[in-house]
């Protein structure tokens, strides 16, 4: 998995960097890196940065122990110290590792208040569970990875979601008291799940904005109840006036972004009508074969690549075409392409 590299990701390591006084060649060392690398990542020069590498860095910088329990809060409450508030939605990789990977001890009595609710409402662990992984208020197609924060910029605004999946043997052992640990996402999503059924009993499918609103602060305050918080203030965040109304539904997005593509071809085809009419063709034809596979080949960030000349694209193409015509030639049991 790998992360952005924010400005303020930057600034951190920086900060971190600097106070630990740790000389650069070594900390460089320590990750596996050169010190030029290091160098660069600090003032920002550097794009991307593997989980392991990031995870890696910030318990040497932060001053080691359990990543969790203490580089993490560390990390967080430098960022926070200079960070502007709305940028927060900016910092995947804080919100993947608070929220997603960080777990958190379920109480007992919180476990037994939810038994007890469930049992109340007609309604069952396994059923909660059931009703989590279908991920209905997010819309999220089974395309997408699951437990990963996904954030849309969308006409200049982060909006961030994630396709939730939660294992219901580990949920068992948690709130039977065998292994009472979950992720602080899983434990919030099944919160969210049981008062939607207290509250909502009839609800089906996406939730109206003014439920999904009742039921996001009753998840916050349930959870604060019981002591579980994120370093991110994660249930509170999400259940704001502010992330509410920023928050517009992907659904209605994707036509938008899908006019502007539009709008974009028309021009092109103004001035290359067939060659664009032929390209889009074998892009349908593309999206038929394979849709997971054709999306995330126009994902793919060639415009990371920058300011390439005309010769150098030309050559880009002229190896993706030839790494094409090399797979059309393998034996069939040798093109199975299971996950991408």
């Amino acid at each position: 998995m790998k992360f952005s590299v924010t400005p303020e990701l930057a600034l951190l390591l920086k900060t971190l960097h600097a106070q630990s006084s740790i000389p650069a060649k070594d900390l460089a060392e320590k990750v596996g890196k050169s010190p030029s690398y290091i160098s660069k990542l600090e003032n920002g020069e550097v794009k991307s940065i593997q989980k392991d590498v990031l995870v890696r860095m910030l318990s040497i910088v932060a001053g080691g122990g359990d990543f969790f329990e203490e580089v993490l809060p560390t990390a967080a409450r430098v960022l926070r110290s200079f960070m502007e508030p709305k940028r927060l939605l900016s910092q995947v990789w804080l919100l993947q590792l608070d929220v997603v990977e960080r777990t958190v001890v379920i109480p007992a009595a919180m476990a037994a208040d939810v038994k007890a609710q469930l049992s109340a409402a007609g309604e069952t662990l396994s059923g909660l569970v059931e009703m989590v992984n279908r991920n209905e208020d997010s819309g999220l197609p089974e395309s997408f990875p699951a437990n990963e924060v996904t954030v849309v910029d969308y006409e200049g605004t982060p909006r961030f979601t994630v396709r939730v999946v939660v294992d219901e043997t580990r949920v068992e052992q948690a709130f039977s008291k065998e292994v009472p640990v979950l992720s602080y996402l899983a434990v919030n999503d099944l919160v969210f799940a049981l008062f939607r059924r207290m509250r909502f009993p009839s609800s089906v499918g996406k939730m109206p904005p003014e439920e999904a609103v009742i039921v996001l602060r009753c998840t916050a305050s349930y959870m604060e109840q019981w002591g579980l918080h994120s370093l991110t203030g994660f249930s509170h965040l999400i259940s704001s006036d502010e992330f509410i109304e920023r928050q517009e539904p992907l659904t209605r997005s994707n036509p938008r972004i899908v006019q502007r593509i539009a709008d974009l071809l028309e021009e092109l085809s103004q001035h290359e009508a067939v060659v664009t009419t032929n390209q889009l063709n074998a892009f349908y034809e593309m999206l038929q074969w394979d849709p997971a596979f054709a999306l995330k080949l126009v994902s793919m960030p060639f415009s990371d690549l920058g300011e390439m000349g005309f010769r150098t694209k030309s050559r880009l193409l002229a190896d993706i075409q030839e790494l094409i015509d090399r797979y059309d030639q393998l034996p069939d049991l040798e093109k199975r392409f299971e996950t991408y």
